[in-house]
């Protein structure tokens, strides 16, 4: 799963396979973006209660080509 809040980057990475894109709000922090992540992974199904998810990010925020952030969350 790739969340991003930028369609370009959502339609780009349909290209990748494997990889299923969806356009989120964005974040407003970390806390922020690991309930989005798991909102959205649970309404869409691609998820279930209680399962862990991996999430990268980059940090700052905005900032292109800065994969620096692992983080495990509960569904």
């Amino acid at each position: 799963m790739a969340l991003t809040t930028s369609i370009e980057t959502a339609r780009f990475l349909s290209f990748v396979w494997g990889t299923k894109s969806i356009v989120t709000r964005d974040a407003n922090d970390f806390d922020d973006m690991a309930d989005i992540v798991c909102k959205t992974l649970l309404e869409k199904g691609y998820g279930k209660k209680n399962e862990l998810t991996v999430i990268t990010a980059g940090a700052p925020f905005h900032s292109s080509g800065r994969t620096n952030l692992l983080r495990i969350e509960t569904l």
